[in-house]
């Protein structure tokens, strides 16, 4: 090929490249983990929800280095942000829970604490009953 490679434009849209990536059955597809999760983790700090949906559906993992991705999330006080990364999406039909993605850490409630995200502490504590340390807990108070 001759001449300089052609370079990803700001107005142009990744999300049709990589399912372009993803549904082609000649190319294997690439691994949405790779690089310790980077993408999942520069997505949830660009705020850029589709691609965030599409990472996940692809396999990539809020586990990736001890859940960045999740205290990025908790960072930015995206509570939304946080329960995509954390839970598997509702079924439409009434069968078992899915376990979440990801298991909630002290150390994530202590992020929700110093960032003053109330509503993320919350949840933590409340719905994925996650037990702050002590160190936490003084932080609290």
């Amino acid at each position: 090929m001759d001449g300089p490679s052609p370079k990803w434009m700001d107005r142009e849209h990744p999300l049709p490249y990589l399912k372009y990536l993803y549904e082609t059955p000649s190319i294997p597809p690439p691994d949405a983990n790779s690089h310790d999760g980077y993408a999942l983790t520069k997505a949830v700090h660009a705020r850029f929800i589709p691609l965030i949906r599409f990472l996940l559906v692809h396999g990539a993992s809020p586990q990736c280095k001890k859940g960045l991705a999740v205290m990025v999330a908790i960072r930015r006080k995206d509570l939304t942000m946080v329960r995509m990364l954390v839970e598997h999406p509702k079924s439409t039909q009434k069968r078992r829970k899915l376990e979440d993605r990801i298991l909630v850490t002290s150390e994530m409630l202590r992020m929700a604490v110093k960032c003053d995200a109330r509503d993320i502490v919350e949840y933590l504590t409340l719905e994925k009953r996650c037990i702050p340390d002590m160190q936490t807990l003084r932080m609290m108070h």
